[in-house]
């Protein structure tokens, strides 16, 4: 539930952000009532989320070391995957884009 709640967060927080971000990107569903709508929606929800993690954190800290725990995990293995998709990259993508360059520049 805590982990849910955090990814809660996030997905709330994301859609007011693209609402201002992206404001003309076609969505198949909208929030009617404009922005002031869409941010007493996602306050709304926050708020109870929050408080829902406030009552699990406060009823028993051990969950507090199994949420850090599972934060440092996640950030690791996005750092590993940034590091060999960085890797990946370099060496396939780009030897690729440079071999399309040379091969264009036979042409002309």
């Amino acid at each position: 539930i805590l982990l849910n709640g955090i990814t809660w967060l996030l997905e709330f927080s994301s859609f007011i952000i693209l609402r201002y971000t992206e404001p003309d990107t076609y969505r198949p569903y909208k929030v009617c009532g404009g922005m002031c709508f869409a941010w007493l929606i996602t306050l709304d929800k926050m708020i109870l989320i929050a408080f829902l993690m406030y009552l699990i954190l406060s009823e028993s800290p051990k969950y507090l070391y199994f949420l850090c725990a599972n934060i440092v995990i996640v950030v690791l293995w996005y750092a590993v995957y940034c590091v060999s998709w960085n890797r990946y990259r370099t060496k396939h993508v780009m030897k690729h884009h440079t071999m399309n360059n040379n091969i264009s520049g036979l042409y002309l």
